[in-house]
């Protein structure tokens, strides 16, 4: 179990231990499982929007990644929760498990001060052809 808090619509984080009374309780599984159970089958397309909580999940997906060809990480430019990367920080950490950053979108500004806030990456093979030049034309 883990404990989902969020003040507003465009704020929050998943934590081990709730700290206020409004924290909502979410059950928690592997996807390497519910591939298992659900009887999935690959090549997949992982998205994640989990507020601070990626890097456990990911590391619960060690199989499925294996036959994964794009995810979508909503990845952030502060610290939201102790075990939570930033944006670079996830680029780096995808990197060492194979894939590279090849697009991003949506980016999000916080309201009280305009500083960049969050954005989604695109993440696919590191094997890819796309990789294969590193010139522009």
């Amino acid at each position: 179990m883990i404990y989902f808090e969020s003040n507003t619509l465009y704020d929050g984080k998943a934590i081990k231990e709730p700290s206020t009374k409004d924290a909502i309780a979410v059950p928690v599984n592997t996807i390497d499982n519910l591939v298992l159970e659900k009887k999935l089958n690959g090549p997949y397309l992982i998205k994640l929007d989990t507020h601070g909580f990626e890097v456990p999940i990911l590391e619960g997906a060690k199989n499925t990644l294996k036959i994964t060809n794009i995810l979508v990480i909503e990845t952030y430019n502060f610290t939201i929760t102790n075990q939570s990367l930033r944006f670079h920080e996830m680029i780096a950490y995808m990197e060492e498990k194979g894939f590279r950053c090849i697009d991003m979108s949506e980016p999000l500004f916080r309201e009280k001060d305009n500083s960049f806030w969050q954005i989604d990456l695109f993440f696919i093979r590191s094997n890819r052809k796309e990789f294969d030049t590193n010139t522009y034309d």
